[in-house]
């Protein structure tokens, strides 16, 4: 089933798993969309952790080939904690690719395989979950209609 759904700025034109991809293309649905891999942070103990990663780990992210770019924000301020119970967010890092098999590719990289390696040594493992989200073509209905 092919849904429409018009938003402000774009018509985006939306695919149910099921549904057979006319595009001509040979790629599967899941392959059509750009993935991010996000790894949440929560508060370090140790002061330098920061400094270590914005210098040393970040680098070796950006190395990785197929990364289409890279978004690191700060948590401010927690509203609803949740899931997440006593641990305090810090950091989330999103590392956007194409679609799921670059993202994948890029996980077997000896670039990607050195970062993971980095962040062991700067004690960023014990601090981090990590997980891939699919980027969704969604845009809010028009507020005048």
């Amino acid at each position: 089933m092919r849904r429409e759904h018009r938003g402000s700025t774009r018509l985006a034109l939306l695919h149910s798993p099921a549904e057979p991809d006319t595009s001509g293309t040979k790629r599967r649905w899941w392959e059509q969309k750009m993935i991010k891999y996000i790894a949440l942070y929560r508060r370090p103990s140790d002061p330098d952790f920061d400094a270590r990663y914005l210098a040393s780990h970040l680098p070796l992210v950006a190395k990785t080939p197929g990364l289409v770019r890279t978004e690191l924000g700060r948590v401010t301020r927690t509203y609803l904690p949740g899931f997440l119970g006593d641990a305090e967010p810090h950091l989330i890092a999103e590392m956007y690719f194409e679609s799921h098999e670059s993202m994948r590719a890029a996980l077997r990289t000896p670039e990607w395989k050195a970062a993971g390696e980095n962040l062991a040594e700067i004690g960023g493992i014990e601090l981090v979950a990590m997980f891939a989200a699919e980027i969704l073509d969604y845009s809010a209905p028009d507020a005048d209609r």
